[in-house]
């Protein structure tokens, strides 16, 4: 009832949801904290993670209720009506066929990219063209719905490409993060050293960079906008068959690491604890959609993607017709 008035735009009841926060389920109380980051959007947030037990529910219950004393006279409540709007539809990436598509309602395929070299990340632009890391290719290429390439930038083996609202693109490989404007001008650029390879990253809204990387540790480290490392935790017990792209945060500023040789998926906050785990065998990408339900894909051949609720159970699947590729990444819009 709470979480409906606070949807309804009644501030009484947001206080009474953060009470009862400690003896939620752990799905529900998961829905609510999704809820309290939204309407903090652009504010100073409490720096506690939400996790499992007693103590730290209370913990977590009251940073927020502290918060929303502070905040409350300047928090929007219709926020929560203007998130963005999905369509319903599933871009995948196949890998070894390399191709591109979209998927409907109903699964059938809306367009197709063909003849693309070992493509491992993809975003839809709002031009309806799509931006394609190209790893075999050395490439980068943006390219309209029929597979003309209206932009390139040529880079050695690029993991993840992301095009950012200030019309850069930034893109990942194994040894450099670089970020280079629409005429190819490098705007930043942050190498690692030969012992430190990086796996999976992005760019985040407010100008940060998170990374998964590899060298005596496998590791997540925030990078201010000058490539500085601010933060950074080791992944523990992990082993190090990892596989290279896109890093994914929640809206809760958290991070999806899909652990293959362990067969899960786990959400660790930013001090390295572990706040939710998926089981499912040899994952390879995972993204948390904007009803909260996570996508992830798989090793599994032919090609698999599947997504799975709150609580882990599977609620949609999709299988690839084509017998000898698997599917590497899977977005919704």
């Amino acid at each position: 009832m709470a979480l409906g008035l606070v949807r309804a735009e009644e501030a009484k009841a947001v206080p009474e949801l953060i009470r009862l926060l400690p003896d939620l389920d752990w799905p529900q109380a998961r829905q609510v904290e999704e809820l309290l980051f939204r309407l903090a959007a652009g504010k100073k947030t409490p720096d506690v993670a939400l996790a499992q037990g007693k103590e730290a529910r209370d913990k977590f219950a009251k940073a927020w209720a502290g918060w929303w004393q502070e905040n409350k006279g300047q928090v929007n409540l219709a926020l929560l009506k203007s998130g963005p709007k999905t369509l319903g539809y599933t871009i995948l990436v196949l890998l070894e066929a390399g191709q591109v598509l979209e998927l409907g309602e109903k699964n059938e395929v809306r367009w197709q990219l063909n003849g693309l070299n070992f493509p491992l990340d993809v975003q839809m632009l709002p031009n309806d063209h799509v931006l394609v890391a190209e790893y075999q290719g050395s490439k980068v290429t943006e390219r309209d719905l029929k597979g003309n390439i209206v932009w390139q930038y040529q880079t050695i083996g690029p993991l993840a490409a992301q095009r950012l609202d200030n019309g850069n693109t930034f893109i990942v490989t194994d040894e450099e993060l670089v970020e280079v404007d629409k005429d190819k001008n490098k705007k930043f650029t942050r190498f690692f050293g030969p012992n430190e390879r990086v796996m999976k990253a992005c760019k985040l809204a407010d100008g940060r960079i998170v990374c998964l990387t590899k060298g005596n540790n496998i590791q997540v480290a925030v990078l201010d906008e000058k490539g500085t490392k601010k933060k950074e935790f080791i992944v523990k017990n992990m082993s190090k068959h990892l596989f290279g792209g896109r890093l994914y945060m929640t809206p809760t500023n958290r991070v999806l690491i899909p652990l293959s040789g362990e067969n899960k998926v786990i959400e660790y906050d930013m001090e390295g604890n572990e706040a939710w785990e998926l089981k499912v065998p040899q994952p390879v990408a995972a993204v948390r959609l904007f009803n909260g339900n996570t996508l992830v894909t798989t090793m599994d051949m032919p090609g698999k993607v599947i997504e799975f609720d709150r609580s882990g159970h599977e609620v949609w699947s999709y299988e690839t017709t084509l017998p000898n590729t698997k599917i590497t990444r899977a977005l919704r819009r």
